[in-house]
């Protein structure tokens, strides 16, 4: 394009500019974290072998899963199992001042 300094790549068969300027503008493609994920605070209930979510006047049952997560040990490779915990909303990422 006349007038437009930009260098980027082929991202999905289009041009995708990385950075660019003209005579009067610059710009670069943004690299925040500002939209990485949305954020829910949810209320949770021990209840029984599980636990359960306020979702409006229900409770919900959080959903339950095992991952093994693979990583680097002075001896090689090692593995650590996790449970994880997830909500409609989606994962939960961390537990503040006893909410999740």
């Amino acid at each position: 394009m006349k007038g437009l300094n930009a260098y980027g790549a082929l991202t999905w068969g289009q041009f995708f500019i990385y950075q660019g300027s003209t005579n009067a503008r610059g710009g670069c493609t943004p690299r925040g974290g500002v939209d990485n994920i949305d954020e829910y605070l949810e209320t949770v209930t021990k209840k029984d072998d599980g636990f359960t979510y306020k979702y409006g006047t229900e409770e919900r049952p959080l959903k339950a899963s095992k991952i093994t997560v693979p990583y680097k040990a002075a001896t090689g490779m090692a593995k650590r199992e996790f449970t994880v915990y997830r909500t409609h909303h989606g994962p939960v990422v961390r537990e503040a001042d006893g909410k999740w």
